[in-house]
């Protein structure tokens, strides 16, 4: 988050952010307490793929890398060393819905790394917010892919031009 902000004070306020996976996480745990103070003129925000929170991510990781109790205990006290938090204090919930701008989700269907539902339980818990589902795109393919792209950069259009 404070990489946000970093960007944030170097090029701007922004009118528009996106943020893909633990980058959409971060624009979503920047809003836990309130809108930030650099908030104020954001008109869009697009999460891409984005997991419920760092906990439900790291065990993701874990169980796919089949780490040993005490690799997990290490990666854990790591995370508490650098962030000064437990990753279930990093959560997508409350802070995605305390987003004042327009809000479009993200997610496909096939996500091995996310799973569809983190989107679609955000989705059903933020009033207004808008849900595009892709198929087979996985986590990172739907980045890249043109139709998916033109959909995000209508979304964003849509607020710039409309008053």
């Amino acid at each position: 988050m404070a990489g946000l902000d970093a960007v944030i004070e170097h090029c701007g306020r922004p009118r528009a952010l996106i943020g893909h996976s633990l980058g959409a996480l971060a624009i979503a745990c920047r809003h836990q307490d309130g809108p930030p103070p650099w908030a104020g003129e954001l008109d869009s925000v697009v999460l891409i793929s984005m997991p419920a929170g760092a906990e439900e991510l790291l065990r993701t990781f874990i169980d796919a890398l089949g780490l040993s109790p005490a690799t997990e205990q290490r990666l854990l006290d790591r995370f508490h060393a650098r962030f000064h938090a437990a990753p279930r204090d990093y959560a997508a919930m409350p802070g995605a819905g305390r987003i004042a701008a327009r809000l479009l989700l993200v997610h496909d269907r096939a996500d091995d790394i996310v799973p569809h539902a983190h989107s679609v339980q955000l989705f059903t818990q933020r009033h207004g917010a808008q849900l595009i589902t892709t198929e087979d795109q996985g986590h990172s393919k739907l980045t890249r892919e043109a139709t998916t792209i033109a959909q995000i950069v209508d979304f964003i259009d849509r607020s710039v031009t409309q008053p």
